[in-house]
């Protein structure tokens, strides 16, 4: 799916020309540096280089006298020296095991045909008179249903919607035994939004974010609804999201939208974009690696596929090198007046360094057998699976088929790109196109291909395809090694290598030891992330350039796909920034992604009457002492950044404001000039309770505030965010001060009676979990004037910032009303909009367009 985006269409024509123009060449100057860089890679001088990318840039006219052929630059080894080995010295066997369907594309209804569906059965005659004890059943239900918080408040164990459950239940906090019950429960009430749900758990740029959550869910899937499961493997990785498309002006910011309509001179020019994915290409081979190793058999296995143990001496073949140390005393100068200095024997220190040798060398034959040993076991667990699975089959080819075809495409376009015909704005327009599959496409012999050899199958279909200058035998069945060997290094020669130069994927530059070369504005949010300190030791100059320009607004730096709460653990363990250098730089790194993060955010919109209660009580954990590499992520931590970020994307006058709770409620004011750092470390000095008194928010301070300066009611709060683990203290709050020992008032209810009470109408309260599945649920899903969400990441609040409100979406409804007339009490009826619920808040998150694709098929 692509999207199409005017570069012109201004209030007055010729600003919009100049803004398009101004862009086209923006663009062109980095697809020629691009360019000029692969041409230096095929071992000619600069000036040669600068040269041809420069006439790769000129006019058309110029173009074609230039001489440059298809694929001159950007499809030439990388290198011209030989290499020292080869791929076919491995005695390996990398071949795939028959398959006769994998260039079949219809394998699906040949290896998991679709069922039909059993026909309904009609009601029994037991069941036409069960309406006699509905009543009496209804009440045990709701009694069943109660649950206590663990600070004794009432509560609810479901929300009454299995959906509703398992949507608010699935987060980065879930337990991983309490996925398969959730899913289990909404698949029976509804599949299809079950299905959307288990996508919005991964979706980066429109969902949670959670990727080995959405791993298990999805691994639920497999073992359940395979054929489900596979057809729609494709919507982690197709563009199915609308990327919008930001001019720039020329101090390097964005422009303003004209408010004007586009004067209808000439039809605006358009680019196609591509447009965004929920997931990314390495999803596809992680579940891959997850199924050959049979960790989506059990919902509860642990991830070793994707996280190998490196503890132990054993598991690399090698010694432990701290043992020396570990074992060496530290030598006093006393020791060598009393004992004197030992000469050293040459034959003695020879024959250690000739036994250290000998050491190495019988380790690394203990090592090389070990891994022959787990590449054997590998194999046969795959060959077994190819025998017995055939949804593991249909998961194999899936995954070969949706990498061959996109990594196909991509090559295709490289050609446009690179044919001197091509035209100028054509070639801007071609580089858009290009997908990231050849950023994570398996390499030969590297991890996910080990265990798979799933880089052979796609070499195998690029081959079927006319892509690796192989000539094609169609008769060919079962290939042969040395055969495999060859498209599997036509794999790596012309379609990884050339595609990856050109994007100039950042890890090229730093496997090669090349930092400065290395294009940071190429360089994604997370690896940014983790690679900061490196880019500082090894390129400082530049780098330390680069954050600059990024700060004056010249440079971009990504943190859009980051979660809030990674930013701020890593804020709060800053130290020194004024002293140490590296230190300032994680900080320039860390404010910059924050910006890009929330400025992203914002284009979305803004929150009206919004504000944030943030719950900072002992069950939350504690934000002192965090690190960011802890494994196990405190509730606190999310709940603090997250509301950090509501109060920056609210407009005034709630912005840059939110109310903590614990003993008592307190209002925290940000500076937005502070930065993160400083905002992080204001939080550490704050004086922060122990219990979680919720209700104190509003009896002890929203309402007292109010009645004080006899606040009218359309100025009350409209909408409040609750970030909380919902782990409530029990109020008292009724009449007479108590609450029936019979009756079961949740937090909830009790809030909206003192709001009622008071005169006011209670504001629309979001109750964000950051828990997990277990704890008591705060309301129910038919509840008006709420909504549920949970997760870690700060796009969810997308669903109350984008155009058209939740409340322009709902239906109108009837209401009765009674009014005091002249002959008595009359009823009066009128339409108004129905007041939302989590079921309607759930859906809206779901049905965005791009979870259209999404399809039940078993």
């Amino acid at each position: 799916m692509s999207m199409r985006f005017s570069l012109g269409g201004a209030n007055f024509y010729k600003r919009s020309v100049l803004k398009s123009t101004r862009y086209c060449h923006e663009r062109q100057d980095r697809v020629v540096a691009r360019t000029r860089k692969l041409t230096h890679m095929t071992g000619h001088t600069t000036e040669e280089a600068n040269k041809r990318s420069e006439a790769t840039w000129t006019s058309t006219t110029t173009m074609a006298s230039t001489g440059i052929t298809n694929y001159a630059s950007i499809f030439a080894p990388s290198t011209t020296a030989k290499p020292s080995t080869s791929p076919k010295d491995s005695t390996k066997d990398v071949t795939v095991p028959s398959l006769p369907d994998l260039h079949n594309p219809s394998f699906l209804d040949v290896l998991l045909p679709e069922k039909q569906s059993a026909p309904k059965s009609a009601p029994s005659a037991a069941s036409s008179g069960a309406e006699q004890g509905a009543a009496f059943m209804a009440a045990m239900k709701e009694v069943a249903n109660r649950q206590y918080t663990e600070n004794s408040a009432h509560g609810f164990a479901s929300t009454g919607s299995p959906t509703v459950d398992a949507f608010n239940g699935l987060s980065q906090a879930t337990e991983p035994q309490d996925i398969e019950p959730l899913l289990r429960s909404s698949w029976k009430e509804d599949p299809l939004l079950t299905l959307k749900i288990i996508f919005n758990l991964r979706s980066i740029h429109e969902g949670k974010s959670e990727r080995e959550g959405f791993y298990r869910a999805w691994g639920w899937l497999y073992r359940n609804h395979p054929r489900t499961a596979i057809a729609n493997l494709s919507a982690l990785v197709d563009p199915l999201i609308e990327r919008k498309l930001k001019e720039k002006n020329k101090d390097g910011k964005a422009d303003q939208e004209d408010d004007g309509e586009i004067i209808d001179l000439e039809e605006p020019e358009e680019k196609t974009v591509r447009g965004l994915s929920h997931g990314y290409w390495k999803d596809l081979l992680n579940l891959l690696t997850l199924a050959s190793n049979g960790q989506l058999d059990d919902g509860t296995a642990k991830f070793t596929a994707l996280h190998p143990e490196r503890t132990s001496k054993q598991n690399s073949g090698g010694r432990n090198r701290n043992s020396r140390q570990q074992k060496r005393r530290p030598q006093k100068k006393s020791d060598n007046k009393t004992q004197g200095e030992i000469p050293k024997d040459p034959a003695a220190q020879q024959e250690k360094i000739a036994a250290s040798l000998k050491r190495d060398e019988e380790n690394a034959v203990k090592a090389k057998s070990a891994r022959n040993a787990a590449h054997a076991e590998s194999r046969a667990k795959v060959e077994t699976l190819f025998k017995t699975s055939k949804p593991f089959q249909a998961l194999y080819i899936a995954t070969a088929r949706l990498f061959a075809n996109q990594l196909a495409l991509d090559v295709e376009t490289l050609a446009k790109i690179a044919d001197p015909a091509t035209e100028d704005s054509k070639r801007v327009d071609l580089s858009f196109q290009l997908s990231l599959a050849a950023k994570y496409a398996p390499s030969i012999a590297t991890s996910h291909d080990r265990s798979t050899n799933i880089a052979s199958a796609i070499a195998e279909l690029l081959w079927a395809k006319g892509k690796l200058r192989i000539p094609h035998d169609a008769s060919s069945q079962q290939l042969t090694l040395e055969k495999v060997q060859d498209l599997r290094s036509a794999y790596t020669r012309w379609v990884l290598s050339p595609i990856r130069r050109f994007l100039q994927i950042p890890e090229i530059y730093m496997s090669s030891n090349r930092w400065n070369e290395l294009p940071y504005r190429r360089v994604a949010s997370t690896c940014m992330q983790k690679s900061k300190s490196l880019f500082y030791k090894h390129d400082e100059p530049r780098f330390s350039k680069y954050l600059m320009d990024v700060a004056a607004g010249k440079r971009s730096i990504s943190g859009a796909t980051l979660l809030p709460h990674t930013l701020l653990a890593e804020a709060l363990g800053i130290r020194n920034a004024d002293k140490d250098l590296a230190a300032k730089a994680d900080r320039q790194v860390i404010e910059a992604q924050w910006k890009t993060m929330v400025d992203k955010l914002r284009e979305s919109g803004a929150l009206d009457n919004s504000m944030a209660l943030c719950d900072v009580s002992g069950s939350m954990g504690s934000i002192h002492g965090v690190s960011s590499n802890d494994k196990h992520v405190q509730p606190i931590l999310p709940a603090v950044a997250l509301s950090i970020v509501l109060s920056q994307v609210s407009r005034q006058p709630w912005a840059n404001s939110f109310i903590t709770f614990s003993s008592s409620p307190q209002i925290v004011k940000i500076d937005p000039d502070a930065g993160l750092v400083e905002t992080a470390k204001n939080m550490v000095r704050a004086d922060w309770g122990m219990n979680t008194d919720f209700n104190a928010v509003f009896t002890k301070l929203i309402l007292p505030m109010a009645i004080q300066h006899k606040l009218p009611k359309e100025e009350m709060i409209k909408r409040l965010f609750v970030f909380s683990d919902m782990e409530f203290d029990a109020s008292v709050m009724s009449d007479a001060g108590t609450i029936n020992s019979g009756a079961w008032t949740t937090e909830h209810e009790k809030v909206a009676k003192a709001f009622e009470e008071a005169g006011y109408d209670v504001p629309e309260i979001v109750y964000w979990n950051l828990q997990g599945a277990r704890g008591a649920k705060p309301v129910m899903a038919d509840w008006e004037g709420v909504s549920v969400m949970s997760g870690f990441s700060s796009n969810m609040l997308k669903v109350f910032m984008e155009e058209g409100t939740l409340e322009e979406d709902l239906e109108e409804v009837v209401v009765e009303e009674q009014v005091e007339g002249e002959d008595g009490v009359v009823v009066v009826t009128k339409k108004e909009k129905k007041k939302i619920t989590p079921e309607d808040v759930m859906k809206k998150a779901l049905n965005k367009p791009s979870f259209g694709t999404l399809v039940v098929v078993d």
